[in-house]
């Protein structure tokens, strides 16, 4: 193996560890979706941590005594959705989207959970009005507000519609639940108001509506500003408090002020505006969370650097706190930046190394004599019509990407019914980067079945390109896995800072280095990308002189050339039938591809009838062939041929052994003489040609008619395509 094919990869993957090590580059490490809560003294702090692959989110559980200070605990790791945390009695309730709900509480220095609801409707919301637990389901667009029923002490608590249902034109993508002077207020933002409302002006703002003795009654919208699709809202004396981003002019890097906006007496007046540009939101958006503690307004934010806190300040107002410990998503751009620079610079290496050399190498034309092609050290067949070169290997794999693309983005859509929907939220999102890490997989199981088949995956054979061994036909299974798994080196995720992550495959820069367009993959199994020629554009020679093979094989579409073997067709001695009729048609084979000095392909075949396990060759004499008729007659026997294949462009030989049943009805003398002085019986096996007049007297009824005839169409068909790959 030559230390230049691997340079490209072990360079990025040396950069790749780097710049993981440095930094932490890993999607592994990402947190949104903060939820809080104030009870007994603590703060309540509950995160959703993304961990791909799984079937359940999982949420950390912080508890502070002083969190402006950043005294908080361990996070302790659990499973499930959040939609809220709300005081209760000794310590918080957990409620969870499926509608599960848990008491937690930080006793005796570690936290304790009991089970309170196993399982409810799919909430999005859930905060805690006076004594009530109150919770928002949406359903398109209506909201329905439940209410959790504690029943009698025997009685599991369930949840129970409370209220009317409330109506949301366009439905719901977030929610926040909160209340004043004691009475349920929704908040919630209209579908299209998402993450890409920064970039619309004319995306509807944030609805609100309070539940009154009438019914809802809507509130006055708060302030167009508010509309970059984060938002939380927590509950004062005779008011209510709203949190969120300010519009910005750009995506979500560029959003760097939050607002913080108090409705009392049917008006908005804005509170705080808190400077946010030494905090940068991360790829699944921001996330807030909101509460009144004894110090004043506290608010959790997730983001690029974990979570952090808007806390009251030395000053009027609030300021941004360091992460919260043990939540920090430590990224280092300089690493990334390291690799993109490392990156770069190796595809510029390469690109001026393929301009430095033929980027496409030994084509062989068909009917090519003499010696094959050289490229450097390695001999390319001219039956493989020379190496693939990279625009042709690029192009191949871009074809299945966007033949296995549509599966991908079908199961997404099938999961949130729209692909808009699969980037407004984090667990779209999540499923989206799950989808990412898993279609390498799905590309190397696709590409390893379709090239351990045909030796081609679609794209390929759509180019004319095939997977071929290095000495010649297609890799076999263990090649073919090998060759595949290896495609993870080539195929790194370059991590970009922010929790980012984008797809790179150096494979086209290791194609570029290798002299014969080899990945890394392909030196370590032995095989070759190569430009297929097929069979029937090559010189092929019918090692045979019975016309009835002539027209079969004319009668597949093949030209060629037929030359008469002079070989011995005496079978050998104690052969069994099928054994004696492969080694007449090697036989056959050997003697005319000997005499050839090309790139041709060979064919060659012999037949024989067998009755039990006795041969009955090509009659000598008229006499013989009486004899052999009479034991035919009123039997059951085997007709065996054997084909043989050479290709002499790759050295291979193949061969194959077909058979079929003849029954044959009782013959007199009579029919038996006139059938012999006919003249058919002449240099046939078994002394009759069903193929022409004896079929009357013979028909087959176990097998395919040709394999009688002398060519057995199906399996020479398969030895042309094996020889194909």
């Amino acid at each position: 193996m030559r230390i230049r094919t691997l340079l490209v990869p072990a360079c990025l993957a040396g950069a790749a560890l780097l710049a993981l090590s440095a930094g932490g580059c890993s999607p592994f490490a990402l947190y949104y979706a903060p939820r809080m809560a104030r009870a007994q003294g603590r703060t309540y702090l509950t995160v959703q941590s993304m961990h791909l692959g799984d079937e359940e989110d999982r949420f950390l559980v912080l508890t502070s005594v002083a969190p402006h200070t950043g005294q908080w605990t361990s996070p302790v790791e659990l499973r499930g959705r959040v939609a809220g945390l709300a005081p209760a009695g000794r310590g918080v309730e957990v409620v969870f989207g499926n509608g599960a709900v848990f008491a937690f509480r930080y006793a005796e220095g570690r936290l304790q959970r009991e089970r309170v609801l196993a399982a409810g409707p799919e909430l999005l919301v859930a905060a805690r009005v006076g004594a009530d637990l109150l919770a928002v389901e949406a359903e398109g667009r209506e909201l329905r507000l439940h209410r959790l029923e504690r029943g009698a002490e025997a009685d599991e608590p369930s949840w129970h519609e409370h209220g009317p249902v409330l109506h949301a034109p366009g439905g719901a993508e977030a929610a926040a639940l909160t209340h004043l002077h004691g009475r349920p207020v929704v908040i919630w933002q209209p579908a299209g108001a998402g993450r890409d409302a920064a970039l619309a002006p004319d995306a509807p703002g944030l609805r609100a509506a309070l539940l009154g003795p009438d019914g809802w009654q809507t509130l006055p919208a708060p302030p167009a500003a508010m509309q970059a699709g984060a938002f939380a809202a927590t509950a004062g004396e005779g008011a209510f408090t709203l949190v969120g981003l300010a519009r910005a002019q750009g995506v979500w890097s560029q959003a760097d002020r939050a607002i913080v906006l108090r409705y009392t007496d049917e008006a908005w007046t804005r509170a705080h505006t808190p400077d946010l540009r030494a905090w940068a939101p991360g790829p699944l958006g921001p996330g807030l969370a909101a509460i009144r503690d004894e110090a004043g307004l506290l608010v959790a934010l997730s983001g690029a650097q974990g979570v952090r806190l808007l806390a009251p300040g030395d000053g009027a107002g609030l300021a941004l706190t360091d992460p919260v410990p043990g939540l920090e998503v430590t990224q280092r751009p300089d690493a990334a930046l390291l690799l993109w620079v490392i990156a770069v610079g190796l595809a510029v290496l390469a690109v001026a190394h393929a301009f430095r050399r033929r980027w496409r190498v030994g084509r062989a034309l068909p009917g090519a004599r003499g010696m094959p092609p050289r490229v450097g050290r390695r001999a390319v067949a001219p039956a493989a019509g020379g190496v693939a070169s990279p625009v042709e290997r690029v192009t191949a794999f871009a074809l299945d990407t966007v033949l296995l693309l549509p599966l991908v983005l079908g199961y997404l859509y099938a999961r949130h019914r729209s692909l808009e929907a699969v980037f407004a939220s984090p667990r779209g999102l999540e499923e989206l980067l799950v989808a990412g890490y898993l279609y390498p997989l799905a590309f190397i199981l696709y590409a390893t079945l379709g090239e351990a088949l045909h030796g081609q995956t679609v794209g390929k054979y759509a180019l004319g390109i095939a997977v071929r061994a290095v000495e010649g036909g297609r890799p076999g299974y263990m090649r073919v896995l090998l060759r595949n798994l290896l495609r993870t080196v080539d195929q790194l995720f370059m991590p970009v800072g922010g929790g980012v992550v984008l797809p790179f495959f150096p494979a086209i820069v290791s194609m570029l280095f290798s002299r014969v367009n080899q990945r890394v993959g392909d030196r370590v199994g032995g095989t070759l990308v190569v430009r297929r020629v097929p069979v029937g554009w090559r010189r092929l020679v019918l090692a045979s002189a019975s016309p009835r093979r002539r027209e079969l094989l004319r009668g597949m579409g093949l030209s060629f050339v037929a030359v008469a073997p002079e070989v011995d067709e005496r079978p050998p001695s104690k052969a069994r039938p099928d054994e004696a009729a492969l080694a007449l048609a090697r036989r056959k084979l050997e003697t005319v591809g000997g005499r050839l000095s090309g790139q041709e392909v060979v064919l060659a075949a012999d037949t024989l009838v067998a009755l039990e396990d006795e041969i009955l060759g090509k009659p000598q004499d008229r006499e013989a062939a009486r004899d052999m008729l009479r034991r035919l007659s009123g039997t059951r026997h085997r007709v065996v041929t054997a084909v043989a294949v050479w290709d002499r462009a790759t050295d291979r030989r193949l061969a194959v052994v077909d058979a079929a049943v003849v029954q044959m009805r009782a013959m007199s003398e009579a029919e038996i003489d006139a059938y012999v002085d006919s003249g058919e019986a002449e240099g046939k096996a078994g002394s009759y040609a069903i193929q022409e007049t004896g079929d009357r007297f013979a028909r087959v009824v176990r097998g395919d008619l040709s394999t009688v005839i002398g060519l057995p169409l199906a399996p020479v068909r398969a030895l042309l395509d094996e020889l194909e790959w």
